[in-house]
């Protein structure tokens, strides 16, 4: 599996993603996690650095989780140059381990289709949620990100400091964390984008 993403969530891209030595860590996710309380639209709040970000076309963003008819799980990140498409599968063991597969525009290569894990660290469903995705690399280094979301674009400091700390009790670099922005974003786009979306699910 290859968070999101957006995070996720390019999750192959190594320019918009942080990489460290040795091996991934592995933190703990929720237990008895419910995709569908976590479906809906999400905010990132806090996510792990994207270089070159004034450029990276993730200011207002949101990602949009919707059941399929097979039920994978459709994850839509607006606005995003890159990503044309994600699909999630939820874990067999543990369904907080989810499997994402990705199809990356490029601009020198045709779309490609890339797969990962990205885990649900932590969620109360209504308010907050933490998410993580980590490559290792011929076990010498790997790649990560990390968001902290919101169902609002902006989300209560405590609840942020929460999310924090959560991450730096699992072995993550939280001061590698930078802060979404949501400054000036338009809502009016936002209300038709969700309204195309439960037009289409209701299709389905």
């Amino acid at each position: 599996m290859s968070p999101c993403f957006v995070l996720l969530l390019a999750l192959p891209l190594v320019a918009s993603q942080y990489m460290g030595s040795g091996r991934c860590p592995s933190p703990d996710v929720k237990a008895n996690f419910s995709m569908d309380q976590f479906l809906g639209r999400w905010y990132p709040i806090m996510k792990m650095p994207r270089r070159n970000s004034e450029n990276s076309g993730h200011r207002c963003s949101s990602s949009t989780f919707v059941r399929q008819m097979d039920n994978s799980v459709l994850l839509t990140i607006t606005p995003h140059p890159k990503w044309t498409e994600g699909l999630i599968y939820e874990g067999r063991e543990e369904a907080a381990k989810m499997e994402l597969h990705v199809k990356i525009e490029s601009e020198s290569l045709n779309a490609s289709m890339h797969t990962g894990e990205i885990w649900l660290l932590e969620t109360d469903y209504t308010n907050m949620a933490v998410l993580y995705t980590c490559k290792d690399i011929f076990d010498m280094a790997y790649i990560e990100m990390a968001w902290v979301m919101s169902r609002e674009r902006t989300l209560p400091s405590r609840m942020v400091g929460e999310a924090l700390e959560l991450l730096e009790g699992q072995g993550i670099d939280v001061s590698l964390m930078t802060r979404a922005d949501h400054t000036d974003c338009d809502p009016l786009s936002e209300s038709s984008e969700s309204s195309e979306e439960l037009e289409e699910t209701t299709l389905s």
